[in-house]
């Protein structure tokens, strides 16, 4: 039975380990969300920038640049100190992502000399800025996939929708700022319907996967926001007509960026939420360690032919058996340790469940994917039109989102064995 505890108090201790990573790593999506934060403002005044031929926005892209340098910095202290101390995430999927984005940031200055020489389009400009915000994106859903914790997993689900949720809101900033700068067209305009579209199908993922904190927090910020006059301004952007002079471009970027602000908000208050639990889950795992080493010290210091000596030789099956063990051993300490270990069957057991429900929701997110990215691949589709293309079908065949997504990727798999 010693043994035994002996193991019990050291799984114990590798979950303290890996509650610490967890913590770091939450530690981690906040700076990420910051960065993702001043890359979508920078993105956005990009476009005004290019899209009026270097007339509008430049000194607020140039601010919105030092605003990302600074987030970036931060990102470059967590990776110094948690390589200092040994305490990189064990994950060669999360840190390829973690290298994507990295290689992302590190281009940023030729980006920009590229904008202020005006020698690349808007499109092209978010483009880029797009594939350092989803390789950072990228993070967070790997972050889930790895947490070992199920509230933690759940909650960063949740953090993964409402951040993307927040990034098709920036492209729709970006999008509506082309507009509102003379760039309307019929791709624009389908452009900008589908990202509302794709906006309203995070937000419902993020609320099914918050808490109910996290979602009064969200319907808190919804109230507060003009959302009557930004409805009104979204649905003049979106008429076939001329470009509508009555939207000012830094009208509507102030208006984009005022939700965009509380959004980020809610999403801060997400990440201070998982980290606060990170650290709630890691006192309690140290607590049970204490009391499980205090077992064990008493453990030793038992008589050999003590009661506790027949825990294991006598110990009958059954809830019956049980019973028949207390009346017959008749010391605390051999309940005790009975207790800590039913509780600790218990808790790895619940936990598992937990965990196998939450990854599911992740592995049908990256068939999704997949799929997006095939149609992408090979329609010349962008991420929004991949999306509504599958949503569309779906609807059609009254179809499960997932069905289509597999659907695409069986047909795939087909036409490669042909060739």
């Amino acid at each position: 039975m010693k043994i035994a505890l002996n193991y019990v108090a050291q799984a114990q201790q590798c979950r303290i380990n890996e509650l610490e990573q967890l913590c770091r790593i939450c530690a981690l999506m906040d700076v990420a969300g910051d960065l993702v934060h001043c890359l979508q403002s920078e993105r956005g005044s990009s476009n005004v920038l290019l899209a009026s031929k270097g007339v509008s926005f430049r000194e607020k892209w140039i601010a919105f640049g030092a605003n990302t340098d600074g987030a970036s910095g931060r990102l470059h202290c967590w990776l110094d100190i948690n390589k200092r101390s040994d305490g990189m995430v064990s994950s060669s999927r999360f840190l390829m992502r973690l290298a994507l984005a990295i290689h992302g940031i590190n281009d940023l200055p030729k980006l920009r000399q590229k904008i202020l020489n005006q020698e690349i389009s808007a499109a092209e400009s978010t483009g880029i800025y797009s594939s350092v915000v989803n390789a950072l994106l990228a993070l967070v859903f790997e972050a889930a996939d790895i947490a070992v914790d199920p509230s933690v997993s759940k909650g960063l689900v949740a953090l993964f929708h409402l951040m993307q949720g927040k990034e098709f809101s920036g492209l729709e900033r970006a999008t509506g700022a082309r507009i509102c700068a003379s760039e309307k067209s019929d791709e624009l305009l389908q452009a900008l319907g589908n990202l509302i579209e794709l906006q309203e199908h995070c937000i419902e993922r993020f609320e099914d996967f918050s808490s109910t904190d996290i979602v009064e927090q969200w319907l808190a910020m919804t109230k507060s926001m003009p959302m009557i006059e930004f409805e009104k301004m979204r649905r003049k952007l979106l008429s076939p007509k001329l470009v509508d002079e009555s939207i000012h471009a830094d009208e509507w970027f102030s208006m984009c960026t005022r939700r965009i602000d509380a959004m980020h908000m809610v999403e801060k208050y997400l990440t201070n939420s998982l980290a606060t639990k990170c650290d709630a889950l890691i006192r309690e795992a140290h607590t049970q360690l204490n009391d499980q080493n205090t077992l064990l010290s008493a453990l030793s210091n038992e008589q050999p032919n003590s009661p506790i000596s027949l825990l294991v030789s006598n110990l009958p099956s059954g809830r019956k058996g049980d019973g028949v063990l207390i009346d017959k051993i008749g010391s605390n300490l051999s309940m005790e340790i009975l207790d800590v270990l039913q509780s600790q069957s218990k808790q790895l057991s619940a936990m598992g469940d937990e965990l196998l429900a939450v990854r599911a929701t992740i592995e049908e997110r990256k068939v999704i994917e997949r799929a997006k990215g095939m149609l992408m691949a090979h329609q010349g589709l962008s991420e929004e039109g991949a999306y509504s293309a599958m949503r569309d079908k779906a609807m059609s065949q009254n179809q499960k989102l997932i069905d289509v997504a597999k659907s695409i990727l069986s047909l795939s798999e087909f036409l490669k064995l042909k060739h």
